[in-house]
């Protein structure tokens, strides 16, 4: 389970985005090794969704806000705005997309699931990273000796 912000980056959520990064990186790799055994790995990015996360977040932001220096929270003003106060509540979207999607993708036959399903009823941005991505990977390996894997990945 990976996000949009695993391909695209905002400013203000490098430590969320890192941690996605790193799946997104992880799971192409275990992709690649476990082809050959008939093993498909599918990354699931879903946009932003009304869930209780907003909830959790704000009981830290909102006191951390709290016990900064006030001239610390004037110099990041675009980051510290809203620090204890995004709910989600302008969200709109049906978390029940990404269950839907994974049961979608678990129905496909063998061999036709896709590496990364972006998941999310509005702006899906990492598509076309995901694609850009996809095209770098199969021509640079693609031609030497694992590009088999690649390819079957990929394809």
């Amino acid at each position: 389970m990976s996000s949009q912000l695993g391909r695209v980056i905002v400013p203000g959520g490098g430590h969320y985005s890192a941690t996605k990064f790193a799946v997104e990186a992880l799971s192409e790799q275990l992709a690649y090794e476990l082809v050959p055994h008939g093993i498909e790995v599918t990354v699931i990015q879903p946009g932003g969704y009304p869930t209780k996360v907003w909830v959790n977040r704000n009981a830290y932001t909102g006191a951390l806000k709290a016990r900064s220096d006030a001239a610390l929270l004037a110099a990041y003003a675009p980051f510290t705005r809203g620090m204890g106060t995004e709910d989600g509540s302008g969200r709109s979207a049906d978390p029940m997309d990404v269950p839907m999607a994974i049961a979608e993708i678990m129905a496909m036959p063998a061999g036709k699931r896709p590496l990364r399903r972006a998941v999310h009823p509005g702006n899906k941005p990492q598509e076309a990273i995901n694609r850009v991505s996809a095209e770098v990977q199969v021509a640079w390996l693609g031609g030497g000796a694992l590009g088999p894997l690649v390819k079957a990945v990929h394809d």
